[in-house]
């Protein structure tokens, strides 16, 4: 080979290695939400199991008609804060906090009966926490509900063989990026760009260091020793047009006008990726995300 050329080849090589890349994508928050459709808890480290987080979305309300109330019924429940002592060998109880009352959870007592829970999916057996539980929600929140806890967990309706708490749950863990929430936020009309937050969207996992909706493309991924595989993007409804702030729903709908927007006409309002895990194990705030493999967006 002519010498210029083997220096040319050399030099191509060099730049193609030396090329600017984009950062890997990270974990930038972990998020559990121990009751459904109250407040989630920050955790700096996680432990993944067979449903997705340790203590995720394991409890919820039910009301007298034994139909499971979500903040689209009730979106009080979003200031429903909950919390665990996960620096315990052994977390033994959940406290509840409605302004200013305060609710103890026994996790080591057995439920005091169980229900037939009704959902729009379906029914469940969800076991009763008592009437402790529901003598603070009648104080705190008015309403005769019943704090219930899943029995053991299902398969979800929408993924037969993925085992999740609740069946109506589609996937083990919800992702989605800090990007792609910025884009959405300067797209949407005021006075909805002040209200967006990564809190209306409910996150398991937020991302950071992406392209904004790069993880509707993201088939596999590796973080850490695990691999993650995509069940499907999250359709969202009218719980994410509540605005934190003062609990309201917006009278546009917004954000789902612009998510439709955004991904097409004939697309429906998506925002964040589920994911199934292949194995128990543990992740942590800053672990880099490796995509395996990519997809075609919606699938």
């Amino acid at each position: 080979m002519e010498t210029w050329l083997l220096l040319a080849l050399i030099l191509l090589i060099t730049i193609y290695f030396l090329r600017p890349r984009p950062a890997p994508a990270s974990i930038q928050s972990i998020i559990i939400y121990p009751v459904r459709s109250c407040a989630g808890i920050r955790l700096p480290q996680a432990n993944i199991v067979s449903t997705g987080l340790a203590f995720d979305r394991i409890w919820t309300f039910v009301d007298s008609d034994g139909l499971q109330v979500t903040a689209k019924a009730d979106p009080r429940l979003w200031r429903v804060q909950p919390t665990l002592d996960l620096s315990a060998a052994e977390v033994r109880e959940m406290v509840l906090t409605y302004e200013g009352k305060r609710l103890k959870v026994d996790l080591g007592k057995p439920v005091e009966g169980t229900l037939t829970m009704r959902m729009a999916e379906g029914t469940v057996e969800v076991g009763d926490a008592g009437a402790e539980a529901a003598a603070w929600a009648r104080e705190a929140l008015g309403k005769d509900y019943r704090l219930c806890k899943m029995m053991k967990p299902g398969f979800s309706q929408e993924a037969p063989d993925t085992l999740v708490t609740f069946p109506d749950i589609r996937a083990h863990l919800l992702f989605a990026s800090n990007e792609s929430l910025y884009t959405l936020i300067r797209s949407v009309p005021e006075p909805k760009k002040t209200q967006l937050a990564m809190s209306c969207f409910r996150p398991n996992i937020v991302l950071e260091g992406c392209t904004a909706w790069a993880e509707d493309s993201w088939h596999t991924m590796r973080i850490g020793d695990l691999t993650f595989t995509a069940a499907g993007p999250c359709d969202r409804c009218r719980m994410t047009t509540i605005d934190p702030r003062t609990l309201a729903f917006d009278e546009k709908t917004e954000p789902l006008p612009t998510l439709r927007k955004i991904h097409g006409k004939d697309v429906k309002a998506f925002f964040g990726q589920f994911f199934n895990r292949n194995k128990d194990g543990v992740i942590s705030v800053g672990d880099q995300v490796q995509i395996l493999s990519t997809k075609s967006f919606p699938n």
